[in-house]
């Protein structure tokens, strides 16, 4: 579903937000954001406003990461379309991500699509977790565990976590893919290393030759 991919882009903001070094600037009176004058970073996200308005993609992405998490999905989606037309790839993918859930905006799940697409292709790896969760579910595409296997193998190669974990599941249990055991299991040991504690559960589960249909539920 949709949700699922709007969930994992809150999951990786902090990972893939940039934090631009801007220097200070002058409020503009039009925008309705307080301190402006701040320099722009994940954690003054208000003074990214300003180099977005002059076409830096980082500092829009920066200001639409918070927004979604603010869950103001309007505001987020305004910045996020100017973030990838300025070249961020996460950018694109959170887009894409509004526009295939319909949050803040009319559904559009097959331009969604597209813009994920994009994203991952362009380098962001929560966009290729995305494109991989909708080739699994068969969510807008038809379900092809293969091409999912692609997606995540991509946005592990990218650092992206998650992906390593879907990407290291699938190879330990042959879910689309040539069981490949032992990688899948070291993929997994990067993702828990990672810090996320249901691929270390996967990993000792799998271990345990516990029955694969058994396994934590994947997010």
């Amino acid at each position: 579903m949709s949700t699922r991919v709007l969930v994992l882009f809150v999951s990786f903001f902090a990972a893939c937000s940039p934090r631009p070094s801007v220097a200070p600037h002058t409020p503009d009176a039009g925008v309705a954001f307080p301190e402006l004058h701040a320099e722009c970073s994940a954690e003054n996200f208000t003074g990214c406003v300003m180099p977005c308005s002059k076409g830096v993609g980082d500092a829009c992405f920066t200001v639409a990461a918070r927004m979604f998490q603010a869950e103001n999905y309007s505001v987020a989606g305004t910045f996020a379309e100017k973030a990838c037309a300025a070249g961020d790839a996460c950018g694109c993918g959170l887009q894409g991500a509004l526009l295939h859930g319909g949050l803040g905006c009319e559904k559009k799940p097959v331009a969604g699509l597209q813009l994920m697409t994009r994203s991952c292709e362009g380098g962001c790896g929560p966009g290729c977790v995305a494109m991989g969760h909708l080739y699994r579910d068969g969510d807008t595409v038809e379900k092809d565990a293969e091409k999912a296997f692609a997606y995540y193998d991509r946005g592990c190669t990218l650092g992206s976590d998650t992906s390593c974990a879907h990407a290291g599941h699938a190879l330990a249990t042959g879910a689309g893919v040539r069981k490949d055991r032992d990688r899948g299991l070291q993929m997994l040991a990067d993702a828990c290393k990672g810090g996320l504690e249901w691929a270390c559960k996967m990993r000792t589960e799998i271990e345990n030759k516990k029955d694969e249909g058994q396994t934590t539920q994947l997010y």
